[in-house]
């Protein structure tokens, strides 16, 4: 990525703006009132926008559209903002449970590669893992197409964030917290390996809703999931992925307009200021968790284990290699199992015995 200065004029914001506002009500919000003005005058403004990066991204025809999601979607939203939008789906979860959630947890099992014909083998392997210590569970294996016919099937509001985000990769982190609120179940990496059946956790996490095992003390991970469906924990995320996306790719500088500027300013205000340091990952979700506190996941009965039950390597502790990312040590010592992936459910569950599962962090995100 290069840095720098972009002035990018605005001669195209009319026509993206070009779309139907309702006219002002006493019962819009401040922010939907404020949202709604700056949409009508971008549709007029000729002055330049200035980035203080640049990227293949960073375009005229994406801000524009990136911008339009935001306030369109203030102009729909609560008068208290994204605090907001988090204050209600929880006073609605506890005082209106709905059914789906008040039910046991799915037999599913989600999981995502390009193409299964073309399968790296260590994640033949983990496959195989779930599948043979589940054999009583549904099993789905989504490619980059079912993904795509997903989303516009069931989240077609999502759509322009998806054709929005400059990488698959993003689209595979972000799919997730969708397929959680839809189906609910299990999703897991392709190189995340189950060590046997897990019947009786979930027996056990009868009552729990949501559960997003952490990396470690710090650090929640995305690469294991575990939800009931329909939980409002995954409306938040979804509601929270857009302005991530923006903040990401888009700084506004000073030098642009006082327009421009005070967009990006409504936008801040409404979504808290929350500092957007990665698009859809493991950051992206600690961040979403921070702001929750312990008391609201408390109340969407939404767990956060910590320890060697779901993540037995750490892949933080690792050796850097040539390219620049961690190996665990785990898999320096264990090169031969690597190498030939059938043995590396057996060799993983000699090693943590007391794990429901593993993941040996292939890193594979880095290509896509």
């Amino acid at each position: 990525m290069m840095t720098g200065i972009l002035i990018i004029f605005v001669s195209t914001f009319a026509h993206t703006f070009a779309l139907r506002i309702d006219p002002p009500s006493s019962a819009k919000s401040g922010y939907a009132l404020q949202a709604q003005r700056i949409m009508e005058q971008l549709q007029h403004d000729q002055t330049p926008v200035v980035f203080s990066k640049t990227s293949e991204m960073t375009n005229l025809g994406t801000y524009t559209k990136s911008l339009k999601i935001l306030l369109s979607n203030m102009i729909k939203g609560p008068a208290g903002g994204f605090p907001q939008v988090i204050e209600d789906e929880i006073n609605s979860f506890v005082n209106e449970p709905n059914d789906a959630t008040s039910k046991e947890w799915p037999r599913i099992i989600h999981q995502t590669a390009k193409s299964e014909a073309d399968l790296h083998p260590v994640f033949k392997a983990g496959r195989h893992s779930w599948q043979h210590n589940h054999p009583d569970w549904e099993y789905k294996f989504w490619n980059d197409t079912d993904m795509t016919d997903f989303m516009k099937s069931h989240y077609p509001n999502f759509m322009e964030t998806w054709d929005l985000y400059p990488r698959q990769i993003m689209r595979i982190d972000a799919v997730r917290y969708f397929w959680m609120h839809h189906y609910g179940g299990i999703y897991a990496d392709m190189d995340y390996f189950a060590l046997r059946n897990w019947e009786s956790f979930f027996t056990k996490e009868a009552e729990s809703q949501v559960i997003v095992p952490k990396l470690n003390e710090h650090s929640v991970g995305n690469a294991l999931l575990m939800s009931k469906p329909q939980h409002p924990f995954w409306k938040v995320v979804h509601e929270y992925l857009p302005y991530r996306l923006h903040k990401a790719l888009f700084q506004v500088e000073a030098e642009s307009s006082k327009l421009h500027q005070e967009a990006e300013a409504l936008i801040d205000r409404y979504f808290g200021s929350l500092e957007p340091e990665i698009v859809t990952g493991p950051i992206f979700l600690q961040g979403l968790v921070d702001t929750l506190g312990g008391d609201r996941l408390k109340d969407l009965k939404a767990k956060l284990p910590s320890g060697s039950l779901f993540y037995p390597i750490d892949w933080t502790k690792g050796e850097e290699s040539e390219h620049g990312i961690k190996i665990p040590s785990w898999n320096e010592e264990h090169k031969k199992e690597i190498a030939t992936p059938d043995l590396l459910e057996d060799a993983l569950r000699k090693s943590f015995p007391d794990s429901l599962g593993a993941t040996v962090w292939t890193h594979t995100w880095g290509d896509i």
